[in-house]
């Protein structure tokens, strides 16, 4: 029996993500100074984000919950369900929409894609599904659990464009959004469908109509296909980020000695400056000094530069 009582859950939530992006994002991001510095575009994007980030960091403690103690969806996989099990993914399928009117009305504006598009109505239609038929909430809420990603993701981006790109917080949050979205998408995909494998053996599920087991299986598949995608192009930052280091490494921060970023036993020697007929005894000194410690390999300046 279909159940309408999540659907005005759902709306509400949709509501309250509009007003915030809205009304409640605009006038506290008044008080940043960068902020009156940003274009059009960046201040919707910025507004989205925020609206997402107070959504993914309350969904993320929400599913955890029902998760480590909700017992009634431990006890059956299947029908199991509660109010908080449902308030979760009410929370969740409200944003999306909302999410989603924004891409549509500004595509441009709130940094929109076609993968988004087809993330948000994939996910909607499998979180309505679920709700309205009070079935497998224990698998909608697990997957929920990839929205513990998405906080480091927007504050990310807040850093990258309010200035703050160069900076040790840039960096390791950098490190815990890759962490994080392994850990919440990638790391459980054997476990879930290993799981998801038990479900569908479970006699309860026997009950279970076929547009409804096309539904789950199909929406998991795509979401997780997609999350492969994301991740692959995460590891492509990190590797660009690794290269970039390792080719300052290999730069020597005196103008006189640089060893070659194509290959590092060669030295590249610049020519001193000698402003008088005699040669300076110190810059000598120093020259030849620095060209024979260390077999001609210069001290590694990676100590003396800050990590972009």
């Amino acid at each position: 029996m279909c159940n309408f009582v999540p659907l005005v859950n759902i709306c509400l939530s949709c509501l309250f993500f509009v007003w915030f992006d809205k009304k409640v994002s605009p006038y506290f991001s008044k008080l940043l100074p960068q902020f009156s510095k940003f274009t059009p575009n960046q201040k919707s994007e910025w507004h989205a984000r925020t609206t997402s980030t107070i959504h993914s960091a309350t969904v993320t403690v929400l599913v955890i919950y029902v998760l480590l103690y909700d017992d009634t969806l431990r006890k059956d996989l299947v029908w199991g369900q509660s109010t908080i099990s449902q308030t979760s993914i009410a929370i969740a399928t409200g944003f999306l929409t909302s999410d989603l009117y924004l891409i549509i009305t500004n595509f441009e504006g709130v940094g929109g894609t076609m993968t988004f598009v087809a993330h948000h109505v994939v996910s909607i239609f499998a979180y309505v599904y679920a709700l309205t038929g009070g079935i497998l909430l224990s698998v909608a809420n697990f997957r929920l659990l990839a929205e513990m990603s998405t906080t480091f993701v927007n504050i990310r981006w807040f850093m990258s464009n309010a200035g703050y790109k160069g900076s040790k917080l840039y960096y390791y949050n950098g490190l815990f959004m890759t962490f994080t979205f392994f850990l919440s998408r990638i790391l459980p995909m054997p476990v879930f469908y290993y799981v998801a494998l038990h479900i569908i053996n479970l006699e309860q599920y026997s009950s279970i109509s076929w547009p409804a087991h096309v539904t789950w299986i199909t929406s998991c598949i795509t979401l997780d296909i997609m999350n492969i995608v994301w991740f692959g192009k995460m590891l492509s930052g990190v590797k660009k980020h690794l290269n970039t280091m390792s080719k300052r490494n290999l730069t020597s921060p005196d103008d006189s000695i640089a060893v070659s970023t194509s290959d590092p036993t060669k030295v590249n020697l610049k020519p001193l400056k000698v402003t008088s007929n005699e040669f300076p005894p110190n810059q000598a000194s120093q020259f030849f000094s620095k060209l024979f410690s260390n077999g001609f390999v210069p001290k590694s300046a990676s100590n003396e530069r800050k990590i972009d």
